[in-house]
């Protein structure tokens, strides 16, 4: 597969694995995955304010796993820490 279509795959496999699993694990205790997804849709998007507060919770989170990222790309940090969370020397 191309390396262009092959990013994007990941990421929508990913969404669709996560919102799979969220589903199943909300049937098993009894709920209702579409009342929880429609919650959750109402929460974030739908109502007043709610664009506003959703960018304002992700914008710091998406900045802390940046430099998280370009962090780990350079090599920075201890090698313990590395491998506490699943790395290889």
């Amino acid at each position: 597969m191309n390396d262009r279509l092959t990013v994007p795959a990941l990421y929508v496999a990913s969404i669709g694995g996560a919102i799979v699993l969220s589903a199943l694990l909300v049937s098993v205790t009894g709920g209702s995955a579409f009342a929880v997804f429609d919650a959750l849709v109402d929460g974030s998007l739908r109502s007043p304010g709610a664009w506003g507060l959703t960018v304002t919770t992700m914008a710091p989170l998406l900045l802390v796993a940046t430099g998280a990222i370009a962090a780990t790309r350079a090599g920075l940090g201890c090698p313990e820490r590395r491998l506490a969370v699943g790395g290889r020397l």
